[in-house]
């Protein structure tokens, strides 16, 4: 197992919803100020990262990165409240074992689990991991997203009345 994920799973894990910190992460206000000084965790591959995540991340949420070893120029950007669930449906989808549901997973099941490069930008409560994913894909601008409809707050604001 990789020193940072040993690191991690020994220290209090503050975006956990079971140890949740309201005074490290507030889920009615993110902390949106400091996204872009948080430590990401990096994975040579979809398929290594599926096995030292498998346990270590089951039931966290967060954001995350695939990018495509072949054309770095092709990435998604994702969130889900079970990283570990997630990242093992697209270990299955490029390997066959599963079908597309949508054109990002087609495009995603085209290119072997090995040569996706992944990467957990932001790990998050399930309250605040949509959030944090529109800002991802506001910062990233993804290639491969189908869904880049990112709502802005004056155009949400306007239609609540």
């Amino acid at each position: 197992m990789s020193p940072k994920i040993l690191r991690l799973s020994l220290s209090r894990r503050f975006y956990s919803t079971s140890s949740f910190d309201k005074n490290k992460l507030d889920v009615d206000n993110p902390d949106v100020d400091n996204l872009d000084t948080i430590e990401s965790i990096k994975f040579d591959s979809l398929e290594q990262g599926c096995e030292e995540i498998k346990f270590k991340y089951l039931g966290i949420s967060g954001v995350y990165k695939l990018t495509n070893k072949n054309d770095p120029n092709l990435f998604y950007i994702g969130s889900s409240n079970n990283l570990a669930r997630r990242m093992e449906e697209y270990n299955k989808l490029t390997k066959g074992l599963r079908k597309p549901h949508s054109s990002s997973e087609l495009e995603i099941s085209k290119t072997s689990a090995l040569n996706w490069k992944l990467e957990f930008l932001y790990l998050t409560t399930p309250q605040t991991s949509l959030v944090y994913e529109q800002y991802a894909i506001l910062k990233f601008k993804p290639t491969i997203n189908s869904n880049l409809k990112v709502i802005p707050a004056s155009q949400n604001k306007s239609s609540v009345r």
